[in-house]
């Protein structure tokens, strides 16, 4: 990920650009003008202002890294307790699998 500064100046820039644009229908031709004025496609320009519009800072327009947060997790802790324990377990041979053991009576 870029310096903090530089992405912030850069989230800055954006921002000062996307601010003047309003909230109203933006024309292809502003687009293309912003586009050029900061350096990306003019489709871009659109998600820029899509993001901005949501929440109309500077921050919510600097890049942000995709996928879930370092540390965190999609499972939630009774799942993720689940798989420790099973992986945890004492491995079978072939005799013992694990279709063998699942489908054993009690």
């Amino acid at each position: 990920m870029a310096d903090a500064s530089v992405t912030n100046d850069r989230a800055a820039k954006v921002a000062s650009v996307l601010r003047p644009l309003g909230r109203g229908p933006l024309s292809r031709e502003l687009a293309v003008l912003a586009g050029r004025l900061l350096g990306v496609h003019w489709t871009t320009v659109y998600r820029l202002r899509r993001r901005f519009l949501t929440d109309p800072v500077a921050s919510s327009v600097a890049p942000h890294r995709r996928g879930p947060s370092i540390g965190g997790g999609r499972l939630g802790d009774d799942v993720d307790k689940v798989i420790d324990e099973v992986v945890t377990l004492p491995s079978f041979d072939e005799s013992h699998s694990w279709v063998n053991y699942a489908a054993s009576p009690l």
